[in-house]
């Protein structure tokens, strides 16, 4: 590992890998846990978990690749999951407790099956296991519509028509515009990318063969994994522990931090 820059007001480095450079916050001492996050998100989506967290643990939270200051890589599940666990050791942070949200949580599905010696426990955070099409298939129009809308908006609105797709109606303002903050700054080749991975993933297979404490967290007002969805995704790994957060949507880690931080904390402690 070469660590190649540090902001120390973020809490942001970098350090490069033979992936490519992955940039990342850091906070705290003691046990690891590793945040990925979500397709409209980056590190800093995490702040509420690392202000909650990072007194009893060591924090990490990634920039996927292709976001923040990240390097792109092959747009394939099995690469993403390799970087991470890449991430992983060279910090020297295993055994991790892994929490993947969305996107992040296809990628941290696969990198415990890949590397189980380093994921001690899985959260899986409102999130399926990948869309399964053929490389190079037509994506859906849903993805189609987002990267339209990155290209003929601004930032800002990007963030703002993203953000209000994520969240039930009557979220408040605030989260709203948190919500849409973190999203402006995802970029488009970073997006592209990942959807690129996630249209093709198809993680079923792997299920069976986690053996660590899995702890699935799902919302009943998510409007993109949606109840059914996430039910059908929880039947995938019948052993795993299910908590389903009531009037919340897809940024739970933000919408009701407490509640989220809790449930996340009883499961690490359990």
């Amino acid at each position: 590992m070469t660590e190649i820059q540090s902001d120390e007001l973020t809490r942001t480095r970098a350090v490069k890998l033979a992936s490519g450079v992955v940039s990342y916050c850091e906070a705290g001492r003691g046990s690891s846990i590793l945040f990925l996050h979500g397709l409209n998100g980056g590190a800093t989506s995490w702040s509420e978990q690392f202000a909650a967290f990072s007194g009893r643990h060591r924090v990490i939270a990634w920039d996927a690749p292709g976001y923040g200051r990240s390097d792109a890589i092959e747009p394939s599940v099995d690469a993403y999951a390799s970087a991470a666990a890449n991430l992983i050791y060279a910090l020297s942070a295993a055994p991790a407790a892994v929490v993947g949200h969305s996107m992040g949580g296809i990628v941290a599905a696969k990198l415990a099956q890949l590397r189980p010696d380093l994921v001690n426990r899985l959260v899986l955070s409102c999130t399926h296991w990948g869309h399964g099409l053929p490389v190079g298939a037509p994506l859906p129009s849903a993805y189609v519509r987002r990267l339209d809308e990155h290209r003929s908006n601004t930032p800002s609105e990007y963030g703002r028509i993203r953000a209000g797709t994520m969240l039930p109606p009557g979220a408040s303002p605030g989260v709203l515009a948190r919500v849409a903050r973190i999203a402006a700054e995802v970029p488009l080749a970073g997006l592209e990318s990942a959807i690129l991975m996630m249209n093709a993933a198809d993680n079923r297979p792997l299920f069976a063969e986690l053996t660590m404490p899995i702890l699935i967290v799902d919302a009943d007002a998510d409007p993109v994994v949606t109840p059914d969805r996430a039910a059908t995704f929880a039947a995938l790994i019948p052993r795993a522990e299910r908590v389903t957060l009531g009037g919340i949507g897809h940024a739970p880690y933000l919408e009701e931090p407490i509640t989220y931080n809790r449930v996340i904390e009883r499961f690490l402690a359990a």
